[in-house]
């Protein structure tokens, strides 16, 4: 049995996919498997993966579902004791499962521990040398709360021990923010949760990236009543909904502005300012008369 499963779901990445495939196959700790889970790619995706001889790798298709379903897939196959997931235009660095593995021995084996993360191109030349040491801390659910809403934890830099996942999965119902929704909701089963303050997983901006970032937006708004509505942690966090709302609409408000879609920035920027009148308030202004002066 494995120690480490990853979950890699794809879904037409057929030219990203032997470099993030690679990423995981070149750890240093190498007690894992990796599950492909394709979800009905229509490109080169199987071929590209049955041309790489690695006994380590589980080629699965399933009818295109998206990711939620694929990821879950991959879970109820898994062999591992832990699970870790990647998508497949990122890329774990060499030391991710080592770090990960050497971390779960000093801390008695705990149930969820994430890493941190960095663009491709502005990876720091230390980055395997961690500045604090130890370089992992323990939170408690509340401080994990807080961190999941303003410093979002993809699930790439997730690894979390099979048990905890199997009554948890990943929403299929959402299509964006299905990660940080099945990361808050986890906390309300756990208290050994570590963040890992060293880089060891990668991601890449690119114009085919699956999130839209007005969409992804919009899509978060909704997502934040989702989650105060059906996550008993969220419940004893209350004073931050209006917080985490009013940096969406900011989000929004730049976008817009920057597209000059006016009318929908000063539409983001009243709701914005409905919810948190001080704060960034010199932005708020600025972003207020730019619009106006071009909309007079």
């Amino acid at each position: 049995m494995p120690y480490f499963s990853v979950v890699l779901p794809t879904y037409n990445r057929a030219k990203w996919l032997p470099e993030t495939i690679q990423s995981v196959l070149k750890q240093s700790f190498e007690d894992f498997e990796l599950i492909v889970v394709d979800d009905g790619s229509t490109d080169e995706t199987k071929e590209v993966i049955q041309k790489i001889a690695d006994s380590r790798i589980r080629y699965v298709y399933q009818n295109n579902m998206e990711r939620s379903a694929a990821r879950n897939n991959g879970i109820r196959i898994s062999k591992g004791r832990y699970i870790c997931f990647l998508d497949s235009d990122d890329a774990f660095l060499p030391h991710h499962l080592q770090t990960f593995y050497e971390v779960i021995q000093a801390e008695n084996e705990p149930d969820f521990l994430f890493s941190d993360i960095a663009e491709k191109n502005s990876i720091p030349q230390d980055v395997d040398s961690p500045a604090r040491d130890p370089f992992w801390k323990q939170m408690t659910p509340s401080e994990a709360f807080r961190w999941g809403i303003f410093h979002p934890v993809g699930c790439m830099r997730w690894c979390v021990k099979k048990g905890l996942l199997e009554n948890q999965n990943f929403n299929p119902k959402l299509h964006v923010g299905e990660d940080v929704e099945l990361f808050l909701r986890l906390l309300n089963y756990t208290k050994n949760i570590f963040h890992i303050r060293k880089i060891t997983v990668t991601y890449t901006e690119h114009s085919e990236r699956t999130v839209n970032k007005i969409n992804s937006y919009i899509k978060n708004l909704e997502l934040i009543h989702y989650i105060y509505s059906t996550n008993p942690l969220a419940q004893k966090n209350v004073s931050l909904k209006n917080r985490w709302k009013h940096g969406n609409y900011m989000a929004l408000a730049r976008i817009f502005t920057a597209s000059g879609a006016h009318s929908k920035a000063l539409k983001s920027l009243f709701q914005a300012f409905r919810l948190d009148p001080f704060s960034n308030l010199k932005e708020k202004v600025y972003l207020f008369l730019k619009n106006i002066s071009i909309l007079r």
